[in-house]
Formats: structure tokens, C-alpha cells, sequence
């Protein structure tokens, strides 16, 4: 039987097996085992910090006179203190001053707990009346982002204001006090103790919150260093996003902390080793030489230093995507009773690979990028590097195809700009844009809107990782560039596309309060009215035309073709025969009998029986008396033709409705309700007298 992941799952939290039997002593292993001054540890996504965090945990505990404390916080913890910490202020620099203080707390709690663990000095805690209090308090298996939400929920019925929370919080928390006693005691039963801060990303929004969280942990660690040095080591693992996003939001970050942080790095020699290491004791090899094990696992184009060399390239040089990428490739050739791999597995690995990002990448940002899907197809078959007027003439040539998806339609109508739709794919990761003065390609790493300009000039790169499953050519990289692209294509969906979204249609209806009523400003009226109806209706109705015959003695305003494309559309098409339809557009409040009259002469043949009139009322409902009548005028009519009446407000509530994604659906509802409006109520009524 073929088995799957035969050099250890990629996550080091279901690695411990082969972590237990072969972790390679890295450099930066070794740099934190015998040194005390880094104290946060930065590295993109697969660099292994969770298997530091292991091995550290392990090394510490075997230490005499040590005790460690691990703290890695679940997803649900970090979001249950988000709204508490929120109501601090919406500054990056409160949330940090309110997380710091908090932070030193619950260390200091932890270091009280395991005090109190401890035979020896257990009595020392039940004979301080402080410690003993706090400890009683805080002891309990509830996580510990659980506990500070309650200590915050105590402060926030003492102190109302939150900038006077944030000033409370040492003295109610009594931070000096408990500090002293923890000198005290560990003075007179001497240890040391170890905290390993780990999975900062869970939970973890790139918001001023959630940057202003992670900030807070860093400093509250470094200032509890400060105040209990010697006795207390502590290393803070961070995502690489995470870091970045720190140093944009607090400009004194990186100077506070220079000389402290260590940035995991992988070179080709390390993840040779890591990779021979591996391979040694699964196919237990007595083989001292890494390229010679290698070589004992590999066949054709793939031996030597060149062969791992190929490999490497199609990776981002991380343990994890060489691990990924290797497991692959031998399952594939056990499954042809092979025990070396060829360069068919390691393609055919690379793109499966690569296909499953990809398709992961369309599912996280489906709900809020409809046509993700469709965009990035468009670059298939291509090159991976290009310049952005080649992205955006691919871009525009699927902004000009039919789309058979209506939220994907839709949502392409409303962004518009081919530029906008570029933006979209560097917030969520798919494209980079080189940065002239480093020489690399930067990708966003916080879902956020680039601080960017798109020139058409500027050179792009799809993310090696969808190079693969878009047959791009040149996917592969050099370690250099390799290092320089940070990848998050597993963080949690955040990006700025619902936002642009809210802002163009934010735009479209901000747009109409510019028009006048009036004939003057007809003209302008009828092109918002057209760019709305093209962004309700995306792919229901189509060619969605204004004044389509110019020259014809009734010019009928806007006209679309019918294609079925919705419950509702398939009704109006076979009960009323309306296979194109017709909004005749009014720049003023009040319609009348000899409007409905011009309508009325429209329709027919391809027209049905069905219009719309489009006018500036404030009520789409129809008054009592001459709208009423005119109505009722023509449904009477042999030929029972609807003329329905719509209102400019009528369509911005529509818009409205459409910034959420998810209600694409919004304008077929409403106008399906206001259809049984009319069917059932007013094509029933007496005509006013």
C-alpha cells in the first residue's frame, strides 16, 4: 500500500513522531539555546517555529532548576478578548498599552502557578495573603485570554471610561506588588523559568485590534524580562505577516526591539540535511553522506546537487514546502512500486501541489470575491512574470466575456475598472509587484489594499505557489527570490475586496443625489440609471443598451435582451412574452396617463407584454388616483399589459442591499415582490373616480 507522508506531516503539531527521532540543529536552534537576547522569533509560514517551540519545550524541561511555560493561545480565546480590548480605543497604541500591562499579568500568574506547583515553595505562596488571593483566582483550566476577559470584565464595572481603564489596570491588577513577591520567593527557591509564546496567529485579524493584541504580548513579555532578569527567558514566535504588520502600525516597533529578533532562514544545505536526515531513517540507510542518500532515494534527472537543486526551486525554501512537495512525488512513484522518485513525480507533485492552493485560494474568497475563479483562469497558459498592462488587458478581455456565473457578473459590473480587479488580486495574494528599490517582489501579507501604484509599466509575478496549476511558464526561483516572497495563503480571509465593493457602490448611489430632476440633467440620469440596471441585473438581462436605435421615431431609453437568466426573468419571459425589455427612464416625480401611454405603444412582438417606467418618486408604491387609473388603463386593456413603476430610490436600495456578496439575489427579490404587488393587489383595484 502507498503510503502518504513518508517524511512526517508538515505540521509540526502532528509531526511529533519524526520530530522526537530527527530534528535538525539549525543554527538559530542553536543561537537560542545559548543565547538569552533574542526574544522574538519571526518567520514566514512553514520556517518551523512550531517545531522549535517543541524542541525548546523538551531541552528547557531537562534542564535543572528550570520550569517551562508553553502558551499557545486557540482561536476562539484570542476572539472572545477582541471585543473587550476593542472597547479601549481605537488606537493601535491603547490596545498595546492595555495588552502589555494585561500580558505582565497573566506571566506573572503563571510563574505564581508553577511556585505553587512546587513542594518546596508552595508554602511560600499560601503565606503571602497577595499571591495567594491572585493565585486562587487565576487558578483553573480556563485558557489564559479567558481569565484576562474576566479581569477586564471587573475593571470595566469599576471605571466607565476606557482611557482610565487603560491607567487602572497596573494598580487594580497590582502588578508591582506581585512582581516583588515573585523576586522574593525566587530568590529564596531559585529557578529558572523558560516561556515559549507560540500560535499568535490564531485568531489573529490584521486590524488595528488585532495588531494591537500582538504588540501588547511583545512588549509585556520584554518589560517582564526587564524586571525579573536573570531568572526568566522567554521567546515570542511570529508570523512573518504579523511582524510586518506591527511595524507599519507601531513606527517605534523595530527600534525597541532591535538586536532581540531572530528571522528563521533555510538555505540549501539545511534543507538537504533535513531532507537526508529524514530520508535516513525511514528507509533506515547507513549512509553518513547527505548527497549519497539522496542519490540512494532518486533516479534520472534528479540526482546530486543538481537534481535537489530542481526540487528546491519549485519551493519557497521552507521546510514545509520541501517536505510537501517530496511526499508527494514518493507517493506517486510507490503507487508504480517504485522506491526512487523521477522527474515526472516532482512535476506531477509540483502541480497537484499547486492545484489544491489554487483551489483552496478560490473557496476562502469565494464569499467575498465572486469571479476569483474566473479572473485567475485568465492568466493560464501564460508567463508568471509581466508587466501590469498585460495583466490588465487579460483582466479586460474577461470583464468583456460573458460570465456565466450572475455573483461572479455581478461583482466584476460593480468593481468595473480593470485596475480595481488587479487590486483585488494583490489583496488576496495572488499577484506581486516588484519593488524597484529591493529588486523583489512584494506580496500583500494582511489581506489589505496595496499602498501601491498599478502603472502600467510596473512588472508583476503570480505567486509561485498557482504558477504550477496555471501551466505558467517559469515558475521556478532562485533561493534569493525565493526568501523574499512571504506567502499567507492559509491566513484567515480578510481582504479588502468587500471594501472596494462597498465603495463603488457607495459611489453609484452617492452619484444620483449629483443629478437634478429635471430635463436638463435627462441625459445623466439615464446613464446612472443604466449602470445600476447593468450591475442589479448581471447576467439575467443582457446587451443592456441605452437609446439602442437612435434613429427610430419611438426611442425607446433602455432596452435588454431576456435570456432567462433567473426564476424571476424565466417568469416575465413565459407568462408575458417579454423577450426583450424595456425601462423607459423620467427624470421627474410625477407619471401620469400619457407616460404609461408611451410605454404602452413599445410593447408588442419581442417586447410582451411588460415595461418599466424608471422615475424620480420618492415611493414606489402607486398613489390613489392618476397613477392608479393610468395603470389600470392599460392592464384593462385587451392586451393586460404590466407597466411597473420604479423609483431611483427603489434601485439605490437595491445597491444597497448588493455591498454584501452574498445578497446578489437582491434586485430579482425585490422586484419579484413588487411583480405580486401588482398582480395580486393593484390588477385587482377599481379605478379612482
Amino acid at each position: 500500500m502507498a503510503k502518504a507522508n513518508i517524511l512526517g506531516d508538515i505540521r509540526a503539531e502532528h509531526d511529533g513522531a519524526m520530530l522526537e527521532t530527527v530534528f535538525v540543529e539549525t543554527p538559530d536552534y542553536r543561537t537560542l539555546v545559548e543565547t538569552d537576547d533574542k526574544i522574538v522569533v519571526v518567520g514566514r509560514r512553514g520556517t518551523g517555529k512550531s517545531a522549535l517551540t517543541n524542541k525548546l519545550h523538551r531541552h528547557w524541561e531537562n534542564l535543572n532548576q528550570h520550569s517551562v511555560i508553553l502558551i499557545a493561545p486557540n482561536e476562539e480565546d484570542v476572539i472572545g478578548i477582541r471585543p473587550s480590548i476593542a472597547q479601549l480605543g481605537e488606537q493601535v497604541s491603547h490596545t498595546r498599552a492595555a495588552v502589555k500591562t494585561l500580558w505582565q499579568y497573566a506571566l506573572l500568574m503563571e510563574i505564581v502557578h508553577k511556585f505553587h506547583q512546587n513542594y518546596k515553595s508552595r508554602n511560600s505562596i499560601a503565606s503571602s495573603e497577595l499571591l495567594h488571593r491572585h493565585n486562587s483566582a487565576w487558578t483553573g483550566d480556563s485558557p489564559i485570554f479567558f481569565k484576562l476577559r474576566t479581569k477586564l470584565k471587573l475593571l470595566e464595572k469599576q471605571v466607565p471610561v476606557a482611557e482610565e481603564r487603560i491607567a487602572e489596570l497596573a494598580h487594580f491588577l497590582e502588578i508591582k506588588a506581585i512582581q516583588k513577591e515573585v523576586s522574593r520567593i525566587n530568590s529564596e527557591y531559585p529557578r529558572k523559568f523558560c516561556i515559549l509564546i507560540d500560535r499568535l496567529d490564531e485568531g489573529y485579524e490584521p486590524d488595528k485590534v488585532g495588531v494591537g493584541i500582538v504588540d501588547g504580548v511583545v512588549y509585556g513579555t520584554m518589560d517582564l524580562i526587564q524586571g525579573l532578569s536573570p531568572n526568566i527567558r522567554s521567546v515570542v514566535f511570529l508570523r512573518d505577516n504579523i511582524y510586518r504588520a506591527i511595524e507599519h502600525w507601531d513606527q517605534d516597533f523595530s527600534r525597541n526591539i532591535e538586536g532581540q529578533v531572530l528571522r528563521l532562514h533555510w538555505d540549501y544545505h539545511l534543507l538537504l540535511n533535513l531532507v537526508a536526515s529524514r530520508l535516513r531513517t525511514v528507509r533506515k540507510l547507513d549512509i553518513d553522506n547527505n548527497i549519497r542518500v539522496w542519490n540512494k532515494c532518486t533516479a534520472n534527472g534528479l540526482k546530486e546537487k543538481s537534481g535537489f537543486s530542481k526540487c528546491l526551486r519549485l519551493t519557497l525554501y521552507r521546510p514545509r514546502d520541501i517536505l510537501a512537495l517530496l511526499n508527494e512525488a514518493f507517493l506517486s512513484a510507490s503507487r508504480q512500486n517504485r522506491e526512487e522518485i523521477v522527474d515526472e513525480d516532482i512535476d506531477a507533485a509540483a502541480k497537484a501541489i499547486s492545484r489544491l492552493r489554487l483551489s483552496d485560494l478560490h473557496k476562502e474568497y469565494s464569499a467575498v470575491f465572486p469571479g476569483l475563479e474566473v479572473v485567475t483562469q485568465a492568466f493560464s497558459g501564460g508567463t508568471s512574470r509581466m508587466y501590469v498592462e498585460d495583466a490588465l488587458s487579460r483582466i479586460e478581455n474577461v470583464l468583456q466575456s460573458e460570465i456565466s456565473s450572475s455573483p461572479a457578473a455581478q461583482h466584476l459590473e460593480i468593481l468595473k475598472s480593470p485596475t480595481e480587479v488587479l487590486r483585488s488580486l494583490y489583496s488576496v495574494g495572488f499577484v506581486g509587484l516588484h519593488e524597484d528599490t529591493t529588486g523583489s517582489y512584494v506580496f500583500c501579507h494582511d489581506g489589505k489594499h496595496p499602498d501601491k501604484e498599478f502603472v502600467a509599466e510596473k512588472r508583476l509575478l503570480i505567486h509561485p505557489c498557482y504558477a504550477p496549476a496555471l501551466n505558467l511558464a517559469d515558475p521556478e526561483f532562485e533561493q534569493n527570490e525565493a526568501e523574499e516572497i512571504f506567502d499567507e495563503y492559509e491566513i484567515t480571509v480578510s481582504s479588502l475586496t468587500p471594501e472596494i465593493r462597498k465603495a463603488k457602490l457607495g459611489q453609484q448611489i452617492e452619484k444620483l443625489k449629483n443629478i437634478e430632476s429635471g430635463d436638463e440633467h435627462a441625459g445623466a440620469f439615464e446613464e446612472w440609471c443604466l449602470e445600476t440596471i447593468r450591475i442589479a441585473f448581471a447576467n439575467k438581462l443582457k446587451n443592456i443598451q441605452l437609446h439602442p436605435n437612435k434613429n427610430a421615431t419611438l426611442r425607446r431609453d433602455i432596452v435588454a435582451t431576456n435570456y432567462k437568466g433567473s426564476e424571476l426573468w424565466e417568469r416575465i419571459y413565459d407568462d408575458y412574452k417579454s423577450r426583450s425589455i424595456i425601462f423607459e427612464i423620467k427624470n421627474y416625480e410625477d407619471i401620469g396617463v400619457s407616460e404609461y401611454r408611451q410605454v404602452f405603444g413599445y410593447l408588442g412582438r419581442e417586447y410582451g407584454k411588460l415595461a418599466f417606467i424608471i422615475c424620480r418618486d420618492s415611493d414606489h408604491l402607486l398613489k390613489k388616483g392618476k397613477e392608479m387609473n393610468a395603470f389600470l388603463e392599460f392592464y384593462k386593456h385587451e392586451n393586460s399589459s404590466i407597466i411597473i413603476k420604479i423609483t431611483a430610490k427603489f434601485l439605490t436600495d437595491i445597491l444597497s442591499k448588493l455591498r454584501n456578496p452574498q445578497k446578489h439575489d437582491a434586485a430579482d427579490h425585490m422586484l419579484k415582490g413588487l411583480l405580486d404587488l401588482y398582480v395580486r393587489q393593484y390588477a385587482s383595484a377599481q379605478p379612482s373616480k
